[in-house]
């Protein structure tokens, strides 16, 4: 798996497959808790190692208007870019999460559904991870939302995520995995957990875990 946490990984994987792959989770599995975190379907989302997924594809289609999404793959963007040419206001950018562009609170929301697992499978795992997480907090607004959708248990992932300098409260939820999809190690069998991270909003009561609305995948 260390190969996840690679640049030319991603873009050799890319080249050799372009076919839509959702990791963990598609949208309809998480949208109860999206609409839970970004009420705003018009505020500005970005999309942290958006991959070829579906998922801004189907936020868009339900509602969500302005999503400007990223990876560290130039192939992957640039496929994208081309398949999503009739989509306004969602753009398609290639970045490194760790060394983002954009100015200072200028979203919203931030969503990332496997960008912090892949880069913990690579060199310099937890460096990398708070440099992601340091970013991704400069550039949500003083009220914005960071939804996280891991395979990591709150016991491991709450270390990388709590740090009081990114100046946002965590809520940990979960949601069944679906029957069928990517198989790889994960630290619990049924669940993934989706971490909620609230700037400007007074930490929750520690271990605080609730599970998301069962729906269809």
């Amino acid at each position: 798996m260390s190969q996840y946490g690679r640049r030319e990984y991603w873009d050799e994987r890319y080249t050799r497959d372009s076919q839509p792959f959702e990791w963990y989770q598609k949208y309809t599995a998480l949208k109860p808790l999206l609409d839970q975190a970004f009420p705003d379907k018009n505020g500005p989302i970005l999309m942290v190692g958006c991959g070829n997924s579906r998922m801004t594809e189907d936020m868009n289609d339900d509602g969500f208007s302005q999503i400007q999404n990223i990876d560290v793959s130039a192939v992957v963007i640039d496929a994208m870019r081309k398949k999503c040419e009739s989509r306004q206001k969602i753009t398609w950018t290639a970045m490194d999460v760790m060394q983002l562009s954009f100015p200072d609170q200028q979203f919203s929301g931030v969503f990332d559904k496997g960008t912090m697992d892949s880069l913990l499978c690579g060199d310099n795992s937890t460096a990398n991870v708070h440099k992601m997480l340091s970013e991704i907090s400069r550039v949500l607004k003083p009220d914005g939302v960071f939804v996280c959708v891991s395979y990591g248990q709150p016991s491991n992932r709450m270390n990388y995520l709590e740090p009081p300098e990114f100046g946002w409260s965590v809520t940990v939820h979960t949601v069944a995995k679906p029957q069928t999809g990517v198989s790889i190690p994960s630290d619990n069998a049924d669940v993934h957990h989706v971490y909620i991270c609230r700037k400007g909003v007074a930490a929750p009561p520690p271990a605080e875990s609730q599970a998301a609305p069962q729906t269809s995948a």
